[in-house]
């Protein structure tokens, strides 16, 4: 992770309260970012687009990783992943092809099976919105080292 910081020079009108005046004065506006992939680039060398030119092999497959990546949210980063919860919201593919599917998807690290059934999406390669990145990219590292 890495910061950034840009400045810029704001011009404001302001009211003089001696005087009645409005006068223009310059402030310095300093924008500081954070770049939350930064230093993680060699250790997750693959990004989204790459996942799915790895794995994806058919429009139901692709339908699949969709609904995959929809299931995780900023409240929800443990999902299970079944078979049986892909039909119940009417994925149509068969279950040999979404086992290889979720089973691709772990091996080109876009997925990590918690346990049975249970995955979480690796935050280095994708962050659902609202979701805090920091957090999740720490307790991805953090599960790798117990792994």
């Amino acid at each position: 992770m890495f910061f950034t910081s840009s400045t810029r020079i704001v011009t404001e009108s302001i009211l003089n309260e001696d005087t009645g005046e409005i006068n223009k004065k310059d402030f310095i506006e300093v924008k500081k970012t954070k770049n939350l992939r930064g230093g993680f680039v060699l250790m997750y060398p693959t990004n989204y687009d790459e996942v799915m030119a790895k794995t994806i092999n058919s429009n139901k497959e692709m339908l699949a990783l969709l609904w995959i990546k929809n299931s995780f949210t900023f409240q929800k980063v443990e999902v299970p992943i079944t078979f049986k919860y892909a039909k119940e919201d009417g994925l149509e593919i068969s279950k040999r092809q979404f086992s290889q599917l979720v089973k691709k998807l772990v091996e080109v690290q876009f997925l990590m099976r918690v346990s049975r059934g249970m995955y979480r999406m690796n935050p280095f390669i994708y962050i659902p919105y609202k979701a805090d990145g920091e957090l999740l990219q720490k307790e991805w590292n953090d599960l790798k080292e117990i792994s």
